[in-house]
């Protein structure tokens, strides 16, 4: 499991969790924030920090908590991108459902969007304990992280079909 907070219900503790996540993994060039009532992507927003030219000279530089933690609240509203903006409008209305209900972060996995992710099994557990292999499958994610189909068999772990 990569790094992440969960747990969330307030502006000060997501930018100070988010800060010291970037702070601590410069390596994660995405974070995904979460609302935690929400499914299908509804609540999901994304946060790019590569190509953040301000962010990239902070990390380079000192690596301080406190201009990462001033980096996010000046520029957050402009730069998460909500993916469903039909139910969030803007940063303001995202926040106040993200406070509310609560929320996550955590590090975005590197992978290109539109691939196929997420090799799943099915499986029987019968009453003696003994489990059946039922099938595999893999979801197909679009551009905004939305789930729009299933392959089958998956192919990601080739000896998981054997």
């Amino acid at each position: 499991m990569g790094p992440g907070v969960t747990e969330i219900y307030d502006e000060k503790e997501l930018l100070n969790s988010l800060a010291l996540l970037i702070q601590n993994n410069h390596h994660v060039s995405r974070w995904f924030l979460k609302i935690d009532n929400e499914s299908h992507s509804r609540g999901l927003a994304v946060l790019q920090v590569d190509n953040w030219k301000a962010m990239k000279i902070v990390l380079q530089s000192s690596n301080d908590m406190s201009s990462i933690k001033q980096l996010l609240q000046n520029q957050m509203p402009r730069r998460l991108v909500i993916q469903s903006r039909e139910v969030y409008s803007s940063y303001s209305h995202y926040l106040k459902h993200y406070s509310r209900n609560g929320g996550i972060i955590e590090a975005c996995p590197v992978s290109n969007p539109g691939t196929v992710t997420s090799a799943s099994i099915a499986f029987r557990i019968d009453p003696d304990g003994s489990a059946s292999l039922l099938g595999t499958y893999q979801k197909m994610s679009m551009l905004n992280h939305v789930n729009f189909g299933c392959l089958t068999p998956q192919t990601a772990l080739p000896k998981l079909n054997a």
